[in-house]
């Protein structure tokens, strides 16, 4: 029988998988549309993400900095000398006990990359907080979350799962507090 870790591992990778293919799906099908509606690629074609251990180690850890904070899905947050989540600079109470590297009192995934060695040239994040995070459930709230007809037009979450630029995405999830759960997916281009 397998311990018990290796079989987290062998469930995470799975979900991190699944979740990576269906939105490789997804940026397909926005080049298709694209392709119908225009006849040509604005700046593709969007190449499959891949899944990044290192990508998936930052958004990782920042899910487990979020838990309990009552920060939602967050992008960044402030922290204090010590790198742990603060209320605020004007109320410095500890909120998580998860150290984060920062920059000048401010915490995101430039941050994370940087401590990680993660050279990415750019980068952005979609998060959900929500009672379930499997990947069906993710793609559902990230695919109409800035979705349109023209894939020129897409804004916010689904607008970062079809960006072209991005080649790599990591994923994290984790629990949140109150019965909720969040994940986040960080993207990076190479």
């Amino acid at each position: 029988m397998l311990p018990n870790l290796l079989i987290a591992a062998i469930l995470s990778a799975t979900w991190q998988t699944d979740t990576i293919d269906a939105i490789n799906v997804v940026r397909a099908e926005a080049d298709n549309t694209e392709l119908a509606l225009y006849g040509v690629l604005l700046d593709g074609p969007r190449k499959p993400l891949i899944l990044h251990d290192g990508i998936s180690t930052s958004a990782q850890w920042w899910c487990d900095a979020l838990k309990g904070t009552d920060l939602g899905a967050s992008h960044g947050w402030y922290v204090n000398r010590n790198g742990f989540l603060i209320q605020s600079p004007a109320n410095p109470v500890v909120i998580s006990r998860v150290w984060l590297p920062q920059t000048n009192g401010w915490t995101q995934r430039t941050d994370r990359y940087r401590y990680l060695g993660i050279p990415a040239l750019a980068g952005s994040e979609n998060a959900a907080v929500a009672p379930n995070v499997n990947p069906d459930w993710l793609l559902f709230y990230w695919t109409r979350s800035g979705w349109s007809d023209d894939p020129r037009f897409a804004t916010e979450h689904y607008a970062n799962l079809i960006d072209p630029r991005w080649t790599h995405a990591g994923l994290g999830r984790g629990a949140y507090g109150g019965g909720k759960k969040i994940a986040v997916i960080d993207f990076a281009e190479f």
